[in-house]
């Protein structure tokens, strides 16, 4: 799902902030009446300062509160994902298990709302397992793999589960590669 290098490392060029408003978002150029009232709220400003989370995580985040409010669901759920990514970076994994945590309820609730991330049919719910297995939520991810079967079409979907359900039951919350899939 992450991209391969050189893009890899672009990642802290995919979000803007101005230091003089404070707006997180991948262009900050553009600001709808919304997001500036959004930016001024207590919730987007602890979001920004969270000691938690590294700087790049928390503008992403921000970005993503931005995008939610304002209906932009899909994009809010990719700056999370990019919130985790930016976290595992600087090997803070609580962040991203955290990040992770809450990337899988917003791609659920898509999910349920019977959207996808526009990708090859059933991706999204290898996305969504393997967020939840990433963020610790085992059992989670192993009813998720049930529950979302039916729309999981292709081989490599399905050999997708089938690993990410091999890690669960084995207790392992790491990264692995797509190729694991087809050796």
């Amino acid at each position: 799902m992450r991209p391969a290098e050189p893009n890899r490392s672009t990642l802290p060029c995919w979000v803007q902030y101005c230091e003089l408003c404070k707006y997180c978002a991948p262009d900050v150029s553009v600001a709808s009446a919304a997001a500036e009232r959004i930016i001024k709220s207590d919730h987007y400003l602890a979001q920004l300062m969270h000691p938690n989370f590294p700087d790049l995580a928390n503008r992403f985040l921000c970005a993503a509160l931005v995008l939610q409010m304002t209906g932009n669901d899909h994009d809010a759920f990719w700056n999370v994902m990019y919130a985790a990514w930016a976290s595992d970076d600087l090997d803070n994994r609580i962040a991203a298990q955290l990040c992770r945590r809450r990337a899988s309820r917003q791609l659920n609730e898509i999910l349920e709302q019977g959207g996808n991330l526009g990708s090859q049919l059933g991706t999204e719910i290898v996305v969504l397992i393997d967020l939840m297995r990433r963020s610790g939520s085992g059992a989670e991810a192993m009813a998720a793999s049930h529950k979302y079967l039916d729309r999981a079409h292709g081989s490599h979907v399905l050999g997708a589960i089938k690993l990410e359900r091999q890690l669960i039951t084995a207790g392992d919350d790491r990264s692995h590669r797509w190729g694991e899939v087809t050796t």
